[in-house]
């Protein structure tokens, strides 16, 4: 299978009409294929555009700022959206959150916030950044536990959650490496 090819396609069908739908989903595209600078340069027009201001647009941003290390800019499109959209609230904008608090320094508040989600969703990947994350600020022995907790889960459930989790196993088994 070509990964490029659905990109390809994508693109082709944003220079034939240039509407927000075909642009969000090049980006999402962008997104999956792990080019955060396209997927932003997308994400950004969209938001610039009088039908754009829709809260996953934001958040697309976000995640691509995030990735491309622009941690500080990613938390404040994510409190500026808390305060425009304070109704919205999703999985997926609690987790970013999180993530840009620890990528901007704000430990404490992000060590709560991966916590809350875990709690909240079960969310294997906030329970393995919440590991990651105790193991990288001195606290390792703190974060073997929910390492542990995460493989000890994933060996027990199916396939398909075991792929879906995939990148969560391996946050925890590098965890669990390093301490």
């Amino acid at each position: 299978m070509n990964p490029e090819k659905t990109y390809r396609i994508l693109r082709d069908r944003l220079a034939d009409a240039d509407t927000v739908a075909n642009r969000a989903r090049f980006a999402e595209e962008c997104a999956a294929l792990s080019k955060w600078q396209e997927a932003w340069e997308q994400y950004d027009e969209i938001v610039r555009r009088p039908s754009g201001d829709e809260p996953v647009f934001h958040l697309g941003r976000a995640e691509a700022g995030l990735e491309l290390g622009r941690s500080a800019d990613a938390l404040a499109e994510l409190e500026a959206l808390k305060v425009r959209e304070p109704d919205h609230d999703s999985p997926r904008g609690r987790m970013l959150h999180a993530r840009a608090l620890a990528a901007t320094g704000r430990i404490d508040e992000a060590l709560d916030a991966f916590e809350t989600i875990s709690q909240r969703d079960h969310s294997y990947e906030a329970r393995a950044r919440l590991a990651a994350l105790l193991s990288e600020t001195g606290r390792a022995d703190e974060g073997r536990r929910p390492a542990q907790e995460i493989l000890d889960r994933l060996r027990r459930a199916p396939a398909h959650v075991r792929k879906l989790q995939g990148e969560s196993g391996r946050l925890a088994e590098d965890v669990l490496r390093r301490t």
